[in-house]
């Protein structure tokens, strides 16, 4: 797992990692073995994924309701689970964009802690593993989310976030439907403003150490590393708050393992619980839809949506209603 190797890198890096570069990474070892540790199966990084496409208005009707459900969280998957996903995102239209300095890792992690009482501030550090490489890798920005009452975006928020669907290409225009809807947009303002990113106050002295000339670099390297993954941040917080889609396996019995790694003199391995997709639950929706007069109609996508009842919030799958002809290709912008 993520949260072993990285933990085991950081105390063995430390006679070659600067004082405040390891003082930050052992405040990160600390968090994680404190943490609540879960990792995605291979269904949920892919149910979660296609969750993260929902646009901006879907986005606020799922967060408004969403807390971090333990005070301090590690959720890890295997970076292959969303190749897989990839893949046959890409088959269905969606562009993918990458960064000419970041390359894929073998898995990836999130540190998530709340910072209010009540679970609706969250800050989220990305961390990551690079087989090939033997390295280990920490994001020194966090993305900041608060899923409380809606804020006002300020005049400058409104302003770049104008600046930049100006900037979009026509083909991602055409792509993103919710450009175009006066609704979507305000919804994009407000979703907008609960999203940020900053400094933990644990690395102020990592940034405060890196010579002018480099910060410009690893500020666009870090800030690429938030913007690759907070709509699967914010799909990922609707999940764990869904009564639905998930559903969690029992703690992990790690004591027969621990007891040989103990004899051989090797570091411990961290319990963890598995999060996985609750198929009995979706397979049912999607037989149910293509029950009765269903298969007269013409065949067409219907796009996952949530919907928020007095019970909680539910996601409904997307699925192909009707058996009438093929389903229109759809095209989506990922980044």
């Amino acid at each position: 797992m993520l949260c072993d190797d990285l933990t085991a890198w950081i105390e063995a890096m430390k006679p070659q990692l600067p004082a405040e570069i390891y003082a930050a990474y052992s405040v990160v070892a600390e968090k994680i073995n404190q943490a609540q540790r879960f990792v995605l199966n291979r269904d949920a990084v892919s149910t979660i994924h296609s969750i993260s496409e929902s646009s901006p208005k879907r986005f606020l009707q799922a967060i408004d309701v969403c807390r971090l459900p333990f005070p301090l969280i590690w959720v890890e998957f295997a970076f292959f689970d969303r190749v897989v996903w990839m893949t046959e995102a890409r088959k269905r239209g969606v562009i993918i964009e990458d960064h000419v300095d970041a390359s894929p890792p073998s898995r990836l992690g999130f540190i998530m802690e709340q910072k209010d009482k009540d679970g609706r501030l969250i800050s989220v550090i990305p961390c990551w593993s690079h087989a090939s490489q033997k390295s280990m890798s920490i994001c020194h920005l966090e993305l900041i989310i608060d899923t409380g009452q809606r804020i006002q975006s300020s005049p400058q928020q409104r302003e770049g976030l104008l600046k930049h669907l100006n900037s979009v290409s026509a083909e991602k225009r055409r792509s993103h439907s919710w450009m175009h809807d006066p609704v979507e947009l305000e919804a994009g303002f407000d979703l907008e403003a609960r999203i940020s990113n900053g400094i933990p106050q644990f690395m102020t002295k990592i940034w405060s150490s890196i010579p002018r000339e480099s910060i410009e670099k690893l500020v666009d390297l870090s800030l690429y590393d938030l913007k690759c993954e907070w709509r699967f941040v914010l799909a990922l917080l609707t999940v764990l708050n869904s009564r639905n889609v998930i559903e969690i396996s029992a703690e992990s019995d790690v004591t027969k393992l621990n007891k040989a790694r103990e004899k051989k003199g090797v570091s411990p391995l961290m319990t963890h619980r598995e999060i996985r997709l609750n198929m009995s639950k979706v397979q049912k929706r999607r037989l149910n839809s293509e029950q009765g007069s269903l298969h007269d109609l013409q065949a067409h996508l219907v796009r996952g949506h949530w919907k928020l009842k007095r019970s909680g919030l539910f996601w409904w799958n997307p699925f192909v209603r009707g058996s009438v002809g093929r389903p229109p290709m759809t095209t989506t912008i990922i980044r």
